[in-house]
């Protein structure tokens, strides 16, 4: 008896040092720890108790000079609010956390998920396609589905509340499959339609996935059934995409040629068929990248549309203003927003903007610690994880004392922003692996 009670306390002691190693610079430790488990508990229990947390996890951060420690059983994770830490480590670590390995069975090796040299190589390809010159060149479609929005929203006009998420997301989605397709929405409604449905289910059981801790388990999520749904999900949603990819390489075939630069209406797709064509990007290859684009800006874009609609409808003052400027850019005809009217809707761009800054839809920025990292009072080591909080950024004291407020007015001159501000307006990311990377 004595020996067994001898084993389970040299036990209970060697998984302790394992759990909490005293390594050289640690941060203090998130309240709430305990031995064996961490904090693993306080991720347990759906999307309200990982908000709680994250809020927790901010305010204590702050409250200790802005890093501390978080650990998911014996995971250590630098929990990250310091701006100049944020960026030592986001500009340090280009590896993804392990949490976006559930993601790899859909999107492969896309921007999202890829390591550091394979994204690197693939963002570098990429980057044509995001050029303004070729967004702008889709300012056409982007008024067509405007409209065709506004057009849908006027049946719910003097009704009962409803839902406008469900709204923007179908615009949202239709206009990042036509960009990035290069198909026309209209006469591609059938694909557009099967594409969109089968995309939402997938992101709402990976959104559960990531939710609930215990589907994390290979085990567990087998037998919940997720596995097998999200199984046929990605298999359908892989032969559409392979589908239009083919489609588009039989088209550029047919035409003779190869558009090699990034022409105004050049698609994400245009220009993956080029690089296929010089041998770079396979058929897998563009087929995972085109996935990933379509499922990071759809939403996040969706829902920054649906935060942005509830500070209209909140704010009559900002409505108003907003409202007045552009009826002052447009005049009184309907005509469609051109590419000078942009640089003119100042005060509109300021209240995106702001909108972005205090609603962000990403919680934070995860990464993989491969080498040692030196922040400015701790070190990070290979094998550490690291999680900065975007909330908690974009809300730094640095943006005044009214930092809680709404105010588009801060962004309309530089001497209201913080100094470097881009690391404290961390919506679409922070350091060298940016927005949708």
């Amino acid at each position: 008896m004595l020996g067994i009670v001898l084993f389970l306390i040299i036990l209970f002691v060697f998984l302790w040092k394992l759990t909490v190693e005293v390594k050289e610079n640690s941060p203090p430790t998130f309240s709430g720890w305990i031995p064996i488990i961490g904090h693993l508990y306080k991720i347990i229990g759906g999307r309200e108790r990982l908000s709680r947390t994250l809020f927790d996890l901010g305010e204590e951060c702050e409250r200790k000079g802005g890093v501390i420690g978080f650990y998911v059983g014996a995971q250590r994770h630098f929990v990250i609010v310091d701006p100049e830490d944020a960026l030592t480590a986001a500009n340090s670590s280009l590896s993804k956390h392990a949490i976006f390995k559930q993601a790899e069975p859909w999107l492969g090796n896309g921007l999202i998920t890829s390591g550091g040299s394979t994204w690197k190589m693939h963002r570098k390809l990429m980057n044509p396609a995001f050029h303004l010159n070729v967004v702008l060149g889709y300012l056409d479609l982007f008024n067509n589905q405007a409209r065709s929005l506004v057009e849908n929203l006027e049946d719910e006009v003097d009704k009962e509340p409803f839902n406008v998420f469900q709204y923007l997301s179908q615009t949202s989605l239709k206009t990042i499959c036509s960009t990035a397709f290069g198909i026309n929405v209209d006469q591609d409604s059938e694909f557009c339609n099967k594409y969109i449905h089968a995309c939402e289910k997938l992101i709402g059981i990976q959104t559960r996935k990531f939710q609930n801790i215990w589907l994390q388990s290979d085990l567990i999520y087998r037998l919940s059934g997720f596995k097998k749904k999200e199984d046929e999900l990605i298999k359908y949603v892989h032969q559409l995409s392979n589908s239009i990819v083919q489609r588009k390489r039989m088209e550029r075939k047919e035409r003779h040629k190869e558009v090699k630069s990034a022409t105004k209406m050049q698609s994400l797709i245009d220009l993956l068929l080029n690089l296929s064509g010089d041998q770079v990007f396979s058929q897998e290859d563009i087929r995972e990248e085109i996935d990933t684009v379509i499922v990071a800006a759809f939403d996040t874009t969706s829902w920054s549309l649906t935060y942005a609609l509830l500070v209209l409808g909140s704010m009559p003052e900002i409505q108003e203003k907003v409202a007045k400027e552009i009826e002052e850019v447009l005049g009184p005809t309907d005509r469609n927003l051109d590419k000078d009217d942009l640089q003119k809707l100042v005060y509109t761009e300021a209240m995106i903007k702001e909108v972005l800054r205090l609603y962000n839809v990403l919680p934070a920025v995860l990464r993989d610690i491969t080498e040692k990292v030196q922040l400015k009072n701790y070190t990070m080591y290979p094998g550490d994880q690291c999680m900065i909080l975007i909330n908690n950024l974009n809300r730094h004291k640095a943006w005044g004392l009214d930092v809680e407020q709404f105010r588009p007015e801060r962004w309309l001159g530089e001497a209201e922003l913080p100094e470097h501000h881009s690391a404290y307006f961390a919506t679409f990311g922070i350091g060298r692996r940016f927005c949708i990377a």
